[in-house]
Formats: structure tokens, sequence, C-alpha cells
């Protein structure tokens, strides 16, 4: 097996490189998403560049405005009781790319679900784009929403995305 200290190969150039938690890049999203639970448009304000985008699970794209409301629709519906980073890595493209898992309780409405106070755990995988001063210029979020509809106890997976009403 490899080492961590081994020196990289030829082959290794341009791929994606696995990323410690503690990197600074790293810390700052997770830094930003545990203030999006708190006050979403502080933290958007606060970490976000102008002409920032976020990319849904399901390829919609959203400005600052448009995530916030997402994102205390999500607030009303679960509450957070464990956010757990898994790993990170950096891609070829400069990207970072980080994966979560979440314990959520369904304790509101969301997206057509009525409350089921059930509690679960989800996962998602953030590819984030960032610039120079260290300010989020986008990011994309994909959520495991098989594992929300289990939970929550529905088959419409589309009602959860946004896709059907």
């Amino acid at each position: 097996s490899r080492s961590d200290s081994a020196a990289p190969d030829s082959a290794m150039q341009g791929a994606i490189r696995p990323l410690p938690l503690s990197d600074p890049r790293v810390e700052e999203f997770l830094a930003y998403r545990v203030q999006t639970r708190v006050d979403p448009a502080t933290a958007i304000t606060e970490y976000t560049a102008p002409g920032f985008t976020y990319t849904s699970s399901a390829g919609d794209k959203f400005d600052a405005a448009g995530l916030a409301n997402r994102i205390n629709d999500w607030r009303q519906g679960f509450t957070l009781v464990e956010g757990t980073p898994l790993w990170a890595a950096s891609l070829p493209d400069g990207q970072l790319m980080l994966a979560t898992r979440d314990t959520v309780k369904h304790q509101g409405q969301f997206r057509g679900q009525q409350a089921t106070n059930k509690t679960f755990d989800t996962e998602s995988l953030f590819t984030i784009n960032d610039n120079t001063d260290g300010k989020i210029t986008g990011y994309t979020r994909y959520t495991d929403y098989g594992a929300i509809a289990d939970g929550i106890g529905t088959d419409d997976v589309g009602a959860l995305l946004g896709l059907s009403s």
C-alpha cells in the first residue's frame, strides 16, 4: 500500500487528491454550513462572492436569495441532530469536493410532506468553487433523496426534489 508521505507518481498528476478535514477550505465551507443553520441570509452574505450560484441535486440554479429561501425550506422541515464531515478532496480543476452525513429529524412540512418526527441519516456530496479571497463563488449539492424519502416514508422522490407538485 502507498504511504501518505510518498511522492505522487506521474499517474496521480491531475487526479483527485485527498484533503484533510482540517484543510482551511474545508473548514471554511463547514463554518458556512453551520452558519446557514442559524441565519442563512447572513451566512450567504459573509461567505459567498458576488455572482454566487448554487446548483441543486436536480440541476436547478439559484442565486443568493433563491438559496436563502431554499435553506429556509429545509430548516422548516428538518432539524439537524448531528452533521459529520466524512472526507474531502481537491479536484483537478481546483474545486473542492466534500462528503457529509447529516442526522436529521423531520419535524415540519417539507415540500408537501407532513412532519413524521422520524430521525434518519442522509449523505450529501458537495462540489465547491471558491476564489482567491476564500469566498464561495458557487457550489452544487448532491443529496441522497432516496434516503430522505425512505426516512420520512414517501415514494414521491420527485416532490422532494421539487420536480412535481
